[in-house]
């Protein structure tokens, strides 16, 4: 195969694809997912590959040489089945599988990356809106992302060895900075990702608060935080978490520079490699395929690795779908993909419905808040949302809250432990600072309610 005339090793590609539809199951078991006839430039192969795209969704399988001519079934048929044969039987070269699998990868990505150009120029005219740039946007990220390796998975019986292995290997977990929470999700946040934790709180309830402070928590820990807004200015997040760290009011910090210097200063100190960047984008204005480039650009650009990632919060993204409750589900699902792209968990937030919270002040629906919190019933949008998540916790508060300069805090899904349990925190609003303090719970029938047994765990 030529490496110096693009064209000629399409050619070639695109003849050695069809070759290995043709002859080889395992290829085109996996390639046929990806497969349209848009991709190929040869007629005759265009007719050949529909062909096996409708026989593989109905069998499940590649047809036999006795088949494939039961389906040939017209003359142009036969005539495209005939110089598709003639054209792979000049293939004499023997090709490595994985070198195969490498250059069909890129085949297809290159040539379904320029279909989606031209489409774009066809009809660009036609584009009226945001939604018609973030179809075009999410094809090409799909198309970017097409990947023909994938792990065989685990043979549990043959891997038991392994399987034992890991489970003596102690999982690796950064503290929310709460023992409660820690408690319930079995030591913290996973460290090396694949879990999104969501905090679901009804408006003004505190849920940027909560992200602040486990960013912040987080950086305790000598750790790394990206932080995205779509709420709130880049300026008045860091203004909060001036406050947090340096434990000043946040509404006096310009009269306290020195001290605001000293104490973030002391902070770095203990913790040199700790770290964040926050980055603010204008709500419903971007794809979470925006923030995994922008992950990805700081991590190449500027050595920064997050530890974990926190996005404030979820319904301020926006992604293609028809309806609320397929874009909202759509997005849950990106950012959970993100916590594998970049080996680090997602923690966000989102808003609870009006049947989450509405008459919360009243003593009939305190009372019932004060006993289990809001349940998963209460995400709102799209229940997609809590299903999609690892660990959901339910922010709210009650009258007593409020004079008391608390919050409750409970559990409404919990893949990693028991998914029942209520807390009572102090939040200190001078420095923007959520904390455990027992005197919360000890006259309040919460603090006494044990975790108890439930789907995911034991009583503890």
């Amino acid at each position: 195969m030529s490496k110096n005339n693009l064209k000629e090793d399409f050619d070639f590609v695109e003849k050695l694809i069809m070759k290995n539809c043709l002859d080889n199951e395992q290829f085109l078991s996996i390639v046929i997912p990806y497969l349209n006839n848009d991709l190929f430039a040869n007629k005759h192969n265009k007719k050949i590959i529909e062909l096996l795209q409708r026989y593989f969704s109905k069998y499940g399988r590649k047809p036999t040489s006795t088949e494939l001519g039961v389906f040939l079934n017209s003359d142009k048929l036969k005539e495209a089945y005939v110089n598709v044969k003639n054209n792979i039987d000049t293939i004499t070269e023997d090709i490595d599988y994985n070198t195969l699998l490498d250059h069909t990868e890129r085949f297809l990505k290159l040539q379904g990356f320029q279909n989606t150009l031209l489409s774009i120029a066809e009809n660009w005219e036609s584009v009226t809106d945001k939604e018609d740039l973030i179809s075009f946007y999410n094809n090409v990220e799909k198309i970017i992302g097409y990947s023909l390796r994938s792990s065989e998975g685990h043979n549990y019986f043959e891997d038991l060895g392994k399987h034992i292995d890991d489970l003596l290997t102690e999982t690796n977990h950064i503290s929310t900075g709460l023992e409660w929470a820690d408690r319930l999700l079995n030591g913290g946040f996973l460290q090396e990702g694949r879990a999104m934790y969501i905090f679901a709180g009804e408006t003004n309830v505190g849920k940027s608060i909560f992200l602040h402070n486990m960013a912040v928590n987080i950086m305790k820990q000598n750790k790394k935080v990206l932080l995205f807004s779509l709420e709130m200015s880049e300026q008045m997040y860091n203004i909060r978490i001036t406050s947090t760290i340096a434990q000043l009011d946040n509404k006096t910090l310009k009269n306290n520079v020195e001290d605001i210097k000293d104490g973030v200063q002391k902070f770095r100190m203990m913790r040199p490699e700790a770290g964040l960047i926050v980055k603010e984008y204008p709500p419903n204005s971007i794809t979470p395929a925006v923030l995994k480039t922008y992950t990805k650009q700081i991590i190449s650009t500027k050595k920064f690795k997050p530890d974990a990632i926190v996005v404030d919060y979820l319904n301020l993204l926006t992604s293609d779908g028809n309806n609320s409750y397929e874009k909202i589900k759509n997005i849950s699902e990106q950012l959970r993909a993100l916590s594998y792209e970049f080996q680090c968990p997602i923690i966000t937030a989102t808003q609870l419905n009006r049947s989450g919270y509405s008459g919360a002040g009243s003593s009939t629906q305190a009372q019932v808040y004060d006993q289990r919190g809001p349940g998963m019933s209460s995400v709102s949008e799209s229940y997609g949302t809590g299903a999609t998540a690892d660990a959901v916790f339910g922010l709210f508060r009650t009258d007593q809250d409020k004079e008391d300069n608390a919050i409750h805090l409970n559990i409404m899904k919990n893949r990693f432990g028991s998914n029942n349990g209520v807390t009572r925190l102090g939040v200190d609003y001078r420095t923007m600072t959520v904390f455990e303090d027992e005197a919360l719970n000890e006259n309040d029938e919460v603090g006494d309610i044990e975790i108890s047994a439930g789907e995911y765990g034991e009583r503890e």
